[in-house]
């Protein structure tokens, strides 16, 4: 798949990055039962997440999470299009590694 703009590797890199802080700083909110957003089920909460998913439910990229983004075309396939896509088809080159 080509791509005409901002580079998707970069793109990718930072929404990467930006899940990594949003984790890091739900990590850091326990010690203080999340205080900083004043709602009192956010702790309770995420320590029932915590136990239920593991600590990498955030994935990004084909590879780290294929099954999932499979469903998509399969289920357009099975109720909207001729044609079965595969993941492939809808990440530009560049991403097929990640």
């Amino acid at each position: 798949m080509e791509f005409d703009g901002p580079q998707p590797r970069a793109v990718f890199d930072a929404f990467t990055e930006s899940a990594g802080t949003a984790l890091a700083g739900y990590e850091r909110g326990r010690g203080d039962h999340h205080m900083d957003l004043m709602l009192p089920w956010v702790s309770p909460l995420y320590e029932a997440n915590r136990e239920l998913l593991d600590a990498g439910h955030w994935k990004h990229g084909l590879r780290a999470d294929r099954r999932t983004i499979d469903a998509f075309p399969r289920y357009a396939f099975e109720q909207v299009t001729d044609r079965r896509y595969a993941c492939e088809d809808l990440f530009p080159d560049e991403l097929l590694d990640t």
